[in-house]
This record gives C-alpha cells, sequence and structure tokens, in this order.
C-alpha cells in the first residue's frame, strides 16, 4: 500500500451551486473517518458564484482553483495536472457517494491492488433519490463496445497514466473519458472491476440530456480505434449504424435474455 499521499479527488464545479453542495456534503462523513491520505481539488469555473460554498468547505484537504470557463475536461485536466495522490478520482459537482463504507473499501482494494485502473458499478439518481444501478462488465474491454459502459464517478486512475497516454482530449466533446479507455486498452493498462456500488449521479446530467451526441461522439472514436479495427472491417458498416446496431438493438436483447449483470453489492 502508498505511503506517500494516496488519493486526489478532483471535482469540476460549473454553474452548479446546489450540485456543488450535495457532492461536498456527501464525502464530509468519509473525510472525517478514512484512514487514507487524501486531497479534495475543487476546479472552479463559477468562483463568483461558490462563494458561500468555498467559505463553508475550503480547508488544509479541501482546495478550490479558479479555471477558465473552457469546458469541462479542460478543468478536468487542469485538476489531474495540479494532483499529488497516486490515483486520481473524479466526482463532478451534482456527483455524490451514496455509501462511505463501500467507497472506503474501494479506495483500499485499488491501493492494495497493483493495477492502472479500477472500476465499479454506478447508481443514478432521479430527483435525489436510486433510480437503478448500472453494472459494468467485469471485462474493461468489452465495455469500449458500448453494451455496457464505465461511469468516470467510480473509476480510480493512477495519476502516472495521464503523463503515459496524455490528457483529455478536448476534440472528443463530452465522450473524452471514453477515449482515454480506449486508449488505455490499446496500451494493455491493467485494469479491475470492483463490485461495490459507492457513487451515484443525476440522471438529468450533460451526458444523460444528450445521449446521440454521446452516440455519435463515441461512435466517432470507436471506428478510428485500432483494436476494434478488424471487427470494423467484417462489419462493413458506417460508425453510426454500427452503435445503433449495438446500443439500440442488441443491448435490449441481451438484457431480456438475462446476459447483464442483474446487480451489484452495496
Amino acid at each position: 500500500m502508498s505511503k506517500g499521499l494516496q488519493l486526489s479527488i478532483v471535482s469540476i464545479a460549473y454553474d452548479n451551486s446546489r450540485g456543488l453542495q450535495a457532492t461536498l456534503n456527501s464525502l464530509l462523513i468519509w473525510k472525517q473517518t478514512t484512514k487514507f491520505s487524501f486531497e479534495h481539488l475543487v476546479i472552479d469555473s463559477s468562483p463568483a458564484i461558490h462563494e458561500k460554498i468555498r467559505a463553508e468547505f475550503e480547508n488544509g484537504n479541501t482546495v478550490f482553483t479558479d479555471s477558465p470557463r473552457e469546458g469541462i475536461y479542460a478543468a478536468l485536466n487542469l485538476g489531474t495536472q495540479k494532483a499529488r495522490g497516486e490515483y486520481v478520482f473524479n466526482l463532478n459537482a451534482g456527483d455524490i457517494i451514496v455509501s462511505t463504507e463501500a467507497f472506503e473499501a474501494s479506495v483500499k482494494n485499488i491501493l492494495d491492488s497493483t493495477v492502472d485502473i479500477q472500476f465499479s458499478p454506478v447508481q443514478i439518481m432521479r430527483n435525489e433519490k436510486p433510480f437503478r444501478t448500472i453494472v459494468p462488465n467485469q471485462n474493461f474491454r468489452t465495455n469500449l463496445l458500448g453494451m455496457t459502459r464505465i461511469c468516470h464517478q467510480t473509476v480510480f486512475i493512477r495519476r502516472r497514466l495521464f503523463k503515459e497516454l496524455g490528457p483529455y482530449r478536448l476534440d472528443c466533446g463530452i465522450s473524452a473519458d471514453y477515449d482515454f479507455w480506449i486508449l488505455a486498452e490499446q496500451r494493455k493498462v491493467p485494469a479491475q472491476f470492483f463490485n461495490r456500488t459507492f457513487a451515484g449521479y443525476d440522471a438529468d446530467g450533460v451526458s444523460s440530456r444528450f445521449p446521440w451526441k454521446v452516440l455519435r461522439e463515441q461512435a466517432q472514436i470507436f471506428y478510428r480505434s485500432s483494436i476494434f479495427s478488424f471487427w470494423n472491417r467484417v462489419c462493413g458498416l458506417s460508425i453510426q449504424i454500427q452503435f445503433f446496431i449495438l446500443v439500440v438493438i442488441l443491448k435490449p436483447i441481451l438484457i431480456r435474455c438475462g446476459l447483464f449483470p442483474k446487480g451489484a453489492k452495496k
């Protein structure tokens, strides 16, 4: 287990005071009881409207940094550059920790391991109540096909990967994390699944409100990826049709056949 600063939590705040308050509140108990060393970096693109929140929460472990309004992933790149922990965990304004105990277990599991990426199930919230749980496939590569998915609210990334693979690409829109997963798979980065649900996100978030934008962006990333080039050649279809088949047609069929994971440990 690492003896230096072990975890950097990076939160992006972008015109979302209510969401930022919820995120910070959800971390309070964990911060007070965890046995691991951490820092919490809040990259704030709206400092003027978050003055009261900053006064309430900023302390030795929680640091606010002003950021230009250049988008979520530009702010996230700034956060990863400033991070000092062995692993980086991204929990943006509006994302919450739903189980302090499961979060602590997840941190312990990644620090006790030798992998560079760890991912878990995530809980979708609607009207501030649990709506459903997304359980990714245990095989990291399988999630990149689009029938299951990895959500950033559950992912721990070894910090040095942002030097080895580069920062998030800003030309990938709101799917820059998917592009990062693809690149990690290309480089055979060791990853593991941890079956505990500790984080949740609002169903009305950006990616949830613009599903076809996400689909189009991920299709373009998928198509240019060398790890799936043979599959692309066999199909011989356009990138939009490929993802339409994968996500819109095959996924509901597989769910009905019971071929998707049925649940996750709390």
